[in-house]
């Protein structure tokens, strides 16, 4: 990275590691207890406040943030620009947002989203005042400060949340947490930053910077909508009680797939720059990445499907019967997408960033009939749904590879057949193990399958033995600097 020491960018990297493993250490536990205070309903309020707010912030940023953390010069002028631009379309947001609350609510069926809408919509204010110094803060790779921003914001809101569900106060818990948790991140950007906005507006190097931001901010509102789709079309037709079980299964499976596979994203992108020239090394090394992610996830998703119902009893509490369909059913859902994550960065590494926006396009194609086809038959219906779209998508992913990265199914199958093999031993194993045992204590159930199908899977993939060494070895792939990371990556053997 041109004009920062290599000591600055390990510096850089290790703080960054320190704030990812600091969220993904404190946000499950909070996630646990709000969850044990709390009801799918009080979620599921709060989750239709926040499909708006997430519109919003499309909006508010404009891609702008994004394209000041690349400039290299006009700096100052930039930021000033980033900051009025922001916080003026932040402002109207929120105007449209509070008086349109009303009937927002009128389209979810349920009026308690209007007074949730009005108090939560002043993120998007609050957010704006900051978002230029944390983006100054990422150029310079001051990562140090971003770290305890993540503690704050993760933290903090829990201090505030968890007493209030505590006492009863539902969903507005988790709407004061959020508030307070914006605040305490402005107050401490602002502190520690020297940048402060200026009365200038330079009309013509807006004009320039917009031309960039115009393709970011198109990319995010197709994530969004990808995103969120499922959500809005269960919370308009099902209602704040269903859709607070889906978001709370659904985001119990991702914070598990996101521990077992995110340390690994945000390293490929430079280590595939590298190599981008080499196709044949690219098809390699995307062949290696993706056996570690398969050998991650694919016994996990089963797992889950087999200890959907003690998981569910067990961290959520009684009060979310039925959540244990949705843990079931997205885990292998996750598993599909998470199989073919690595891909997205591989094209965008070799200059081919558009077929990232084709597979956007073609999963709105491929999730939104879906989606509205399922939504008013009710929740087990709809998670099928999303399951077959999973698969259709999966499918649209294995042409891509092999059309862009020369990576066929059969190469894929090739690679992965012993953890495959591995991952249906296990399910036959647990199966049959479920026939012969039985628990009268749900903990015990569950921690016996974990360590049994653990066992049972490594024991499976024996004639693999010399992989699962080298990965043993290597673990510092999910948890080591990013200088590591790239060398195993991209190792030869």
């Amino acid at each position: 990275m041109e004009g920062f020491t290599t000591t600055e960018i390990v510096s850089a990297s290790k703080w960054s590691a320190l704030a990812q493993i600091s969220a993904r250490v404190m946000a499950p536990l909070i996630f646990v207890v709000l969850a044990r205070l709390l009801t799918p309903s009080d979620y599921g309020v709060f989750a239709m406040a926040g499909f708006v707010i997430a519109f919003a912030s499309v909006f508010w940023t404009a891609g702008l943030t994004k394209t000041l953390i690349q400039k290299h010069d006009d700096i100052n002028s930039s930021a000033n620009i980033c900051f009025w631009t922001n916080l003026i379309i932040a402002i109207l947001l929120y105007a449209v947002i509070f008086a349109s609350s009303h009937y927002i609510a009128m389209v979810f069926k349920d009026i308690r989203i209007e007074p949730v809408l009005k108090v939560t919509s002043l993120v998007i204010i609050i957010s704006s005042l900051c978002s230029v110094q944390s983006a100054l803060f990422q150029k310079v790779l001051n990562f140090k400060i971003l770290f305890w921003i993540t503690i704050i914001t993760t933290g903090l809101p829990a201090f505030a949340s968890i007493p209030l569900a505590y006492h009863g106060y539902g969903y507005w818990a988790l709407v004061i947490g959020q508030i307070i948790g914006n605040i305490a991140m402005l107050i401490v950007l602002w502190v520690a930053s020297d940048w402060r906005p200026r009365f200038e507006y330079n009309i013509a190097l807006a004009k320039e910077m917009f031309s960039f931001s115009a393709w970011v901010m198109g990319e995010d509102i197709l994530v969004y909508i990808n995103t969120w789709i499922d959500a809005i079309i269960l919370g308009i037709y099902l209602g704040a009680y269903d859709l607070g079980l889906y978001r709370t299964g659904a985001s119990l499976v991702i914070l598990i797939f996101g521990m077992l596979i995110q340390p690994i994203l945000p390293v490929l992108y430079s280590s595939f720059a590298r190599i981008k020239d080499d196709h044949e090394k690219v098809k390699k090394v995307m062949l290696k990445v993706t056996k570690i992610i398969v050998l991650y996830t694919l016994p996990a998703s089963l797992g889950l499907y087999i200890v959907a119902k003690p998981i569910g009893s067990i961290i959520l509490g009684p009060q979310w019967h039925g959540v244990e369909n949705v843990i079931a059913i997205c885990a292998i859902a996750t598993c599909l997408i998470s199989l073919i994550t690595a891909n997205s960065e591989a094209y965008r590494a070799m200059g081919r960033p558009e077929v990232n926006t084709k597979l956007q396009l073609i999963t709105l194609i491929i999730c939104l009939p879906c989606y509205i086809w399922a939504g008013p038959k009710g929740l087990q219906t709809f998670l099928l749904a999303r399951l077959f779209a999973a698969i259709l998508i999966f499918a649209a992913q294995l042409y891509f590879s092999h059309a862009y990265l020369d990576i066929s199914p059969v190469d894929l199958f090739r690679s992965t057949k012993w953890i495959l093999l591995g991952s249906g031993v296990m399910i036959l194993g647990l199966f049959l193990e479920n026939k012969v045992f039985i628990f009268s204590n749900q903990l015990w159930e569950l921690v016996f399958t974990v360590c049994s199908g653990t066992l049972i899977f490594l024991l499976a993939m024996l004639p693999d033995e010399a992989f699962i060494k080298k990965v043993w070895n290597d673990f510092g792939i999910i948890h080591i600097g990013k200088r590591r990371v790239n060398r195993e990556v991209l190792s030869e053997n």
